[in-house]
């Protein structure tokens, strides 16, 4: 019961994040100071967990879904022919940035 609700709750937020859209200054300041989205240069590239607040992940989450969000409308407005490469591989790499930050989020929620 406690995963259905709490998956309830997450869906609702991520749709209500879908419909929101940052400012140009918004995701310049979430960037240059969320540690969620800033290169983590720590061993074998792990999270840095001792800089991560609980209030770091709605920003970054919204700032990797623009990001995502960019890299689909890049697909979809390639004037190239559609091949494997530039769509499906091209696919398969976008969103890096929300799969990065989901991880840990889910992880730490799992725990």
């Amino acid at each position: 019961m406690r995963k259905v609700t709490l998956f309830t709750l997450l869906m609702t937020a991520v749709t209500t994040m879908l419909m929101a859209q940052l400012s140009p200054q918004e995701a310049a300041q979430i960037k240059a100071n969320n540690p969620l989205v800033k290169p983590w240069n720590t061993p074998y590239q792990t999270p840095p967990f001792n800089s991560i607040k609980t209030e770091d992940y709605k920003p970054a989450i919204l700032f990797a879904l623009d990001e995502a969000k960019k890299d689909v409308n890049q697909i979809i407005s390639n004037p190239e022919k559609p091949s494997f490469e530039n769509t499906i591989i091209a696919l398969e790499k976008s969103g890096s940035l929300l799969n990065r930050i989901l991880s840990v989020f889910f992880n730490l929620n799992e725990a």
